[in-house]
């Protein structure tokens, strides 16, 4: 009864919740569902609903689904922020609910309470996922690189084939690849299908299958830049992180 009512708090309580999500996802997987509950709407500027929806393009895959309860007084049912709300509870699988009588937000609740649905977006797709530059900047420092296993490291073996040589390209120069956090090792062939399967999401980041922290392999192997004139995603990123010290250097 005590709170404001006037004032929205909506972008700044999103912030929090994505900022946290964005630090434990490295070392967790794990479905994040975040219940949005409001009786006030927002009147923020446009730039505040930008950077909001900028973060919620990164996390979602992860995934984030996001739902939201709009409870009202009287029988409302249109608010200057319904587009925002809308947009935002589309784009990451959810919805959002209108509730004018107290009997119900409860029946509400235990509906969304129930888990989502994970699905891939990389599942049943023949062509190459393209991933806009500012994401993929992002994406491609949130993971670690594997390693190439030390050369004196006799008699190592595949996780996945547990063979020392791999059974998909037989050559014998196909060196294994490591986890940094666990040491587990990897054929190149073997891993690249695994993460085919089992990225989060983003088609070249995958969680090891024994420690769960964030993997990443060549991503010329799955992706293709997003700007046509760069000849891989390598260049890709390179060029993205010479723009923001370029910006950088500008702004101070």
């Amino acid at each position: 009864k005590t709170r404001p009512k006037k004032q929205s708090f909506f972008e700044n309580g999103l912030f929090y919740i994505f900022s946290y999500i964005a630090e434990t996802i490295k070392k967790k997987s794990k479905c994040n569902r975040i219940i949005i509950i409001t009786d006030t709407p927002s009147d923020l500027s446009e730039d505040y609903t930008e950077a909001l929806f900028n973060l919620v393009s990164k996390i979602k895959t992860f995934p984030t689904f996001i739902d939201i309860i709009r409870v009202s007084e009287k029988n409302e049912r249109f608010f200057k922020d319904d587009v925002k709300l809308n947009i935002l509870a589309s784009d990451t699988k959810g919805g959002i609910f209108y509730i004018s009588d107290k009997k119900d937000f409860i029946p509400t609740i235990k509906k969304l309470v129930k888990n989502k649905q994970i699905v891939s977006t990389c599942e049943n797709q023949n062509d190459r996922i393209k991933i806009k530059k500012e994401d993929y900047y992002f994406y491609s420092h949130l993971a670690k690189s594997l390693k190439p296993a030390p050369p004196n490291d006799v008699g190592l073996k595949c996780h996945f084939c547990q063979e020392e040589i791999c059974p998909c390209c037989a050559d014998v120069n196909d060196k294994l690849l490591f986890c940094e956090e666990c040491g587990t090792t990897f054929h190149k062939c073997c891993i690249t299908n695994y993460t085919i399967q089992h990225n989060i999401g983003i088609p070249h980041i995958f969680r090891c299958p024994k420690c769960q922290i964030l993997l990443k392999i060549n991503q010329d192997d799955i992706v293709s830049p997003y700007d046509e004139k760069i000849e891989s995603a390598e260049k890709y990123i390179e060029t993205e992180e010479i723009q923001l010290k370029e910006e950088s250097i500008t702004a101070s």
